[in-house]
């Protein structure tokens, strides 16, 4: 596998591929860097891969890597597939899957859908299916054979799933086809533009210009404001909550997340309430 790392999560995406028996070749970036296509087209040329495995959002930096054009230039490499992690933006953030040759994108209800955690979502390419066919490795939980076989024979998943969960997310899916792919986009597109244009007021943006996610602002705390006592002043004051930075970026920057059911005017009211507390 290829996996190029810029922030914690494509790290995490590469040692899980480690630790289930995987060689992987990384591409290591800076944080806050995004992932360079013709460094992967680079790679692809010295080296025969099974799969390319990107994170589309780096929730860890608020980075929105070019997973287009990663999939497009994978389309010269059939053999090669395209494994992506959208668990912060799937919902928030369109893609069109089979145009831009992704194989397997997964996500978390938690995230875009608006819905707490317990359901992990994902599409699989025809070619990713018959791949897995042809292998004694696949997972006993969660692999595709297992999965859609299961359902095929009887209607109903292999073990015992989270119903209500499954349930609201059944409802859910309602709610967000009746808003429509393009109305959901510009809503999010919307809340990140004002996100990014109040961080760059009073303080900058963490990830490298042009890469910027459509569901979370990393802020560069520019201003040396005491992150983690904000959060909690916030929290307390006016029951709202955003998060300091991830990791190693715990006090040099911040995070707010607009997806799922937030709009401009909730962003706006969060970011008031930031103002007023740390005194802006």
């Amino acid at each position: 596998m290829l996996v190029p790392t810029s922030g914690a999560f494509s790290e995490r995406q590469a040692d899980v591929a480690e630790r289930l028996g995987k060689t992987v070749d990384r591409i290591d970036y800076e944080w806050g860097e995004a992932v360079k296509p013709e460094d992967i087209h680079d790679a692809l040329e010295n080296e025969e891969y099974d799969a390319v495995a990107t994170v589309m959002n780096e929730t860890s930096t608020g980075v929105r890597n070019p997973i287009e054009a990663i999939g497009d230039l994978l389309g010269d490499y059939p053999d090669t597939y395209f494994v992506v992690d959208a668990i912060s933006c799937l919902g928030g953030d369109r893609i069109d899957i089979e145009g831009h040759n992704i194989d397997c994108i997964f996500t978390s209800t938690q995230k875009a859908f608006a819905m707490p955690p317990g359901l992990a979502v994902c599409t699989v390419s025809e070619a990713a299916y018959e791949r897995e066919l042809e292998t004694d490795s696949a997972s006993w939980y969660g692999g595709f054979r297992r999965c859609l076989d299961y359902y095929d024979r009887k209607g109903q998943t292999h073990s015992t799933p989270a119903i209500p969960l499954m349930l609201a997310y059944r409802e859910q899916m309602k709610h967000m086809l009746e808003e429509g792919h393009e109305a959901r986009d510009r809503r999010h597109r919307e809340m990140a533009e004002y996100a990014r244009g109040w961080a760059r007021e009073h303080f900058d943006t963490f990830p490298e210009e042009g890469y910027e996610s459509q569901t979370v602002t990393c802020v560069e705390n520019t201003r040396d404001v005491d992150v983690a006592a904000t959060v909690e002043a916030v929290s307390e004051e006016y029951d709202m909550v955003f998060s300091s930075g991830y990791g190693r970026l715990s006090e040099a920057s911040f995070r707010i997340g607009h997806m799922g059911e937030h709009t401009v005017e909730s962003i706006r009211a969060l970011t008031d309430a930031i103002e007023d507390v740390a005194g802006l």
